[in-house]
Formats: structure tokens, sequence, C-alpha cells
């Protein structure tokens, strides 16, 4: 008997069968490393911003913050009405709200701010994470700059009666178009200090040194007010914050239906049709209107009436004389003679 021949074998250089290399491939490679985690550096926490209704002022030029610190201080200039557009706020000195700032304290708060404009980047290489961000609410802050500063806040000026909201009914113009543009009034204002640190390098990498801003180096004095900590201190009576409410349109009330009136409408009528012409006879006399006995109306059954007797009038006490006239004296007539007895 021949020999038989020998299976060829089909393990390979590994000396696994390909189906179980297959296999080992399909869940977790043949014999490859498993490819590198990539390291992904972490991302950066948010950043703290500033509401867009209650930005600081500290990016102001020094006329507009006198002018806001004059109406604020002035017992009978009212409240404060502003136009915020385009994120510029603009103040409207013929426009007012009824009322006054009342001052009041509120303890102390201290941080430190970074301004910039709305077209720069939120972050940059001289962002502060532990700074509050905000975009500037002027024209003051050069394209490419980041307005840096330091401030503390001890008190508060708010409208009397804490108005909630206001419409353009409640707005008082001195002018013909004082508050045509009125958008916001200023509901409260923060008083404190503050100081520019720098500014903090560009806000775009690589942009060159931007110009320094046209505002107040610093407000009130910072280190006197913060080792006071007392919104009386003169050193920290400078504004630095502002809280805006949005002024509502007008309310409008429905209008009653109109009530239906009735209207005089013409119509066309039809032309009369054409008739024979008439002979007019003339006529007679008028017959004579006779009076024709009518029914007397039936009597109706009504209850019986009593007649009550109403006494004699009283008779006056002297009876008075009346003339007594005789009787009138009657002829009489003689008797009868008498007759002579009859003869037996």
């Amino acid at each position: 008997m021949p020999p038989r021949p020998q299976k060829s074998s089909v393990r390979g250089r590994t000396g696994r069968h390909p189906i179980a290399c297959a296999l080992s491939l399909w869940l977790a490679g043949c014999g490859a490393a498993p490819p590198p985690e990539e390291h992904r550096p972490p991302e950066p926490p948010p950043l703290q911003t500033v509401e867009q209704d209650a930005p600081f002022i500290v990016d102001w030029d020094p006329r507009q913050i006198a002018s806001l610190t004059t109406a604020l201080r002035t017992p009978n200039a009212g409240g404060v009405v502003v136009a915020y557009q385009r994120n510029v706020i603009r103040l409207l000195p013929d426009c007012h709200l009824a009322g006054a700032y009342v001052p009041s304290g509120i303890g102390m708060y201290r941080g430190i701010l970074q301004v910039r404009r709305f077209d720069s980047p939120p972050r940059s290489a001289a962002t502060r994470q532990d700074a509050l961000q905000q975009i500037s609410t002027s024209t003051n802050v050069p394209p490419g700059a980041l307005l840096e500063s330091r401030f503390v806040i001890v008190g508060r000026h708010y409208l009397s009666g804490n108005r909630p909201n206001a419409t353009v009914k409640d707005l008082t113009s001195r002018t013909a178009d004082g508050c045509r543009d009125a958008t916001h009034f200023v509901r409260a204002a923060l008083t404190g200090a503050f100081e520019h640190t720098g500014a903090g390098g560009p806000a775009v990498p690589g942009a060159p040194p931007a110009p320094a801003p046209a505002t107040l180096p610093r407000g009130g004095d910072f280190t006197p007010c913060v080792m006071a900590g007392n919104a009386g201190t003169p050193a920290c009576s400078a504004f630095l914050k502002i809280e805006l409410t949005p002024v509502l349109p007008a309310p409008t009330t429905p209008e009653p239906p109109p009530t239906p009136t009735a209207t005089a409408t013409t119509t066309p009528t039809a032309a009369p049709p054409a008739t024979a012409p008439q002979i007019l006879i003339p006529k007679g006399p008028a017959p004579q209107a006779t009076a024709t006995p009518t029914a007397a109306p039936p009597a109706t059954a009504t209850a019986p009436q009593i007649a009550i007797p109403k006494p004699p009038p009283a008779q006056p006490t002297t009876p008075a004389t009346q003339p007594t006239t005789p009787p009138a004296t009657q002829p009489t007539t003689p008797p009868p003679a008498p007759q002579p007895p009859a003869l037996p």
C-alpha cells in the first residue's frame, strides 16, 4: 500500500490557525499593540461675565461720568433715562422719571475687571481667569485694547419706591424729542472706588499695542476706601456700576366695538309705468254729515256708593229781620138764604 501524502500545515509563523487569528483581530487585534491615547489639554473653566443690564462704567469718559454723577445726586433731577443701543449707553439729559435716588450701604465687594470691545475675542493671552469680563458700553476702548481695573463696591443708590418697571407714558420730556430714543432707566447705581492697573496687553494676539483709552485713571480712592469700607466715606463716593431696567411700551387698551348706526341708503326705484289719460268727471255737492245715534255704553257694575249726608250749615245766632207781608184777603161768598119750611 502506498504511503498517504502528508497534509500541509496551514499555520503561519505565529503558530495560530487563520480562523483563530482573524477572530483575535476582530476582538483585540492579532499581536498588534493598542493605539496610543490622545492627550488633550483640559478645557479652561468658563469666564465670569458681567450682566448686560448691570454694566460697569469705568470705561466712560470723564464728561459722561460727571453728567451721571450730577443727575444721581440732584434731588429734583428725577430718575436717569438712557439709550442703550449697539452696546453703547448714552445719557438722555432731557428725559427723566419721577423720583430721587436714596443712598444705602451694602457691605464690601472687591474684584478685578477686564473690559474689551465687542469685536475682540473673549479670550487672549492677557485674559485673567479670576477677573470679571465685560464688553465695553462706550466708544472709549480702542480696538485691540483690554482695559483692566481693580474695584471695591460699598454702597448703592436706588430709585425711590423701588420701581420695578416703567412705560413710555411714565417718562417726562423737557423737549419735544427728549425721550424719543429712551430704552432703559437707571434703577440703581453702585458706589465705591476703582483704579486702572494697566491696559492688560492686546486683546488680539500679535496686534500692536493699543493706545491708552480716554477714561479716568481712577474714581474715588481705592486704598482708603478698602480700609474704611463705609459708603459715606468720600474715598468711596465714585459711581462705578449701574443697574438698568427696560422701558416698556405704552399699554394698549382694547377699544370697544363701534356701535352700528343707521345710515341712509339710496335705493334706486323704478320709474312708474305709463298710464292712460284719465277723464275728470265733476262731482256733486258733498253729502251732509248726519248724526248717527250711538248706543250708550253698557253699564258697568260698580260698587254701590253710600252718600253720607252733610250737616246743615250753621245758622247765624241773630236772625235777620225779614219784612212781613200781610196775607192776601180772599173774597167770601155769602151763605145761601134760608128756605121757608114746606107746608103739610
